[in-house]
């Protein structure tokens, strides 16, 4: 073999190594986290939600009917787990992947404690887009009246919040819609005024590098009350 195949060969070697060295990593550092929900008297939760919260992604499954719950392929590091299910109290636990093989599976027996259903509604929602490492910080949503016609507000002063630090600020188009883009990643809140609406306080959500957050925020009128089901 003459010296121009020899480094052929040696290249092509070399690099086979190395993608089987990336292989490997990357399924060592994915782990799996698994489980079941029930109540206090050890009976199966169906209707329960389990999402997996970082600063890096969100990941969310539901349960089945036998209640339980898998997440595959979870990315190592820490987490906060929090479980949902309608009249309970949601619970959160704090979580560590590990990257090492030995330690990849993370078996999770979670128990919800029933919880009061006579709560009012806060007046927002929040939704995540799957994680796919793209999005990079963005935060938007629209501020709505819920009714028939789910009409929007428009100039309304949306205000973030990271704990009580003021992050950022916008007004509302005449869609109703605000935008924050580049927002890094953390626990937020929303509060939105506006002159013929009542203060709304949105509940803590989450911006991450690989989702994509939207709230609906839905105020109501100044001497008008929220009626609780």
């Amino acid at each position: 073999m003459n010296s121009s195949k020899r480094l052929v060969t040696a290249f092509l070697l070399t690099n086979i190594f190395c993608l089987c060295v990336v292989s490997a990593t990357y399924s060592q550092s994915a782990g799996k986290v698994f489980g079941s929900i029930t109540d206090e008297f050890h009976s199966r939760i169906s209707n329960a939600q389990v999402t997996l919260y970082s600063l890096d992604r969100i990941l969310t499954v539901a349960v089945d009917r036998e209640g339980h719950f898998q997440f595959d392929n979870v990315p190592a590091g820490s987490y906060e787990l929090e479980a949902v299910a309608g009249g309970f109290k949601t619970l959160t636990r704090h979580l560590e992947v590990a990257g090492a093989a030995a330690s990849r599976s993370v078996p999770l027996d979670i128990s919800l404690r029933i919880g009061n259903t006579d709560g009012c509604w806060n007046g927002d929602a929040v939704s995540y887009g799957s994680a796919n490492g793209t999005v990079r910080g963005r935060l938007n949503g629209t501020v709505v009246e819920i009714n028939d016609r789910k009409l929007p507000i428009a100039n309304a002063h949306v205000v973030l919040f990271n704990a009580d630090v003021k992050v950022s600020e916008q007004q509302t188009n005449e869609r109703g819609e605000f935008d924050f883009n580049s927002v890094a990643p953390g626990r937020y809140l929303i509060v939105v005024t506006h002159p013929l609406y009542q203060e709304l306080r949105s509940s803590v959500f989450w911006v991450t590098r690989e989702n994509w957050t939207r709230l609906t925020l839905d105020p109501i009128h100044v001497g008008k009350i929220r009626v609780c089901e």
